[in-house]
């Protein structure tokens, strides 16, 4: 008790500067979408870059309820949804939380690459309804390519399967080149999700917003509804300030670095993640450095909530300011060398 303690999976956020005043508008219920300067603007930042003109815009109350609120519209009870891993537990939840069975896919163990021609004999011998995935990847920080996305959507057009992309982290991207050229024109079952949380710097306004396809829309606004009857008026508002300022995460470029050369000096492999700022490197043993690690009062997230084939790797988080990062990293070197 009283020991300081740090995260190495969680980001320490900067503050942001001149907030905007609140007005009675933030006190009013905004429409079931969101409202429609919000849903406008956040189709520009979010998705400007795919052509979509059978798509609409929604505001949602994160990225959490877009894809409950997707997933119950798009799918009976009972359906199968592919999720390769590593992936963000929470899909899993959501998936159970809708009463679909997650069917996990493992990609390859140290470069997260898919195997396309398994993953369509399992599209087609499960019955799946869809593919969840984020894009870039929570942890790996691995980003589909444009040719990668081409083969998904062959494989989800020929199958009649939804492709449904989270791309929370679409601000913090460091492989510049690819994240441009990642975009595909969007067919029919294409669903894309983001957020403002890590973006813009409000994981507690808890704001995302969805693209999707214009038969889905008004059912899935219909269950948000019947979830959270529309996202945090307030939130809303912060969302279009943030917009308005482009208040975003710093470039996390100095960060990037020295997580880089940490894992280095330990002597771990890890994929050279090009957006989000996760590292998801792979550890000899991990429990014996994860416990070295919390006598330090460091803790880590095991890759084994990412999927059960992770368990050697763990998420390591460079979103913090420098000094914080430095002296964790102090920390573990010191007792390591």
């Amino acid at each position: 008790m009283g020991k300081e303690a740090w995260s190495l999976s969680t980001p320490t956020f900067p503050t942001p500067s001149g907030l905007p005043k609140i007005s009675n508008d933030w006190l009013k219920l905004s429409p079931p979408a969101g409202l429609p300067t919000l849903r406008k603007k956040s189709r520009d930042a979010f998705f400007g870059n795919w052509n979509a003109p059978d798509h609409s815009c929604i505001v949602t109350a994160g990225a959490k309820a877009a894809i409950f609120s997707i997933l119950s519209a798009a799918f009976p009870m009972r359906s199968a949804i592919i999720i390769p891993q590593p992936a963000w537990p929470s899909y899993i939840d959501l998936c159970s939380a809708v009463g679909a069975v997650p069917i996990f896919f493992d990609t390859s163990y140290d470069d997260f690459t898919i195997d396309y021609s398994a993953l369509d004999d399992l599209v087609e011998s499960s019955g799946a309804k869809a593919i969840l995935m984020a894009n870039p990847c929570n942890p790996t920080g691995r980003i589909l390519s444009a040719s990668e996305l081409t083969t998904l959507v062959e494989i989800c057009d020929r199958r009649g399967v939804f492709l449904i992309l989270d791309q929370s982290f679409s601000n913090i991207i460091f492989d510049k080149a690819v994240w441009k050229t990642a975009v595909i024109p969007a067919f029919e079952k294409l669903v894309l999700i983001d957020s403002f949380s890590k973006n813009y710097l409000m994981q507690g306004a808890r704001v995302g917003s969805a693209l999707l396809p214009n038969h889905l829309v008004a059912k899935t606004v219909t269950n948000h509804q019947n979830l959270i009857s529309a996202a945090p008026t307030p939130g809303q508002y912060l969302a279009l300030w943030a917009l308005q300022q482009d208040e975003r995460m710093p470039d996390l470029l100095e960060q990037r670095q020295m997580a880089s050369e940490f894992i280095l000096e330990m002597g771990w492999s890890a994929y050279p993640q090009q957006g989000t700022f996760y590292f998801f490197p792979k550890v000899p043993n991990l429990p014996n450095f994860q416990s070295f690690a919390e006598a330090q009062g460091v803790f880590l997230l095991s890759g084994k909530v990412f999927g059960a084939n992770y368990c050697n790797h763990f998420r390591l988080c460079f979103g913090k300011p420098v000094s914080e990062l430095s002296l964790i990293f102090s920390r573990l070197l010191e007792g390591t060398h």
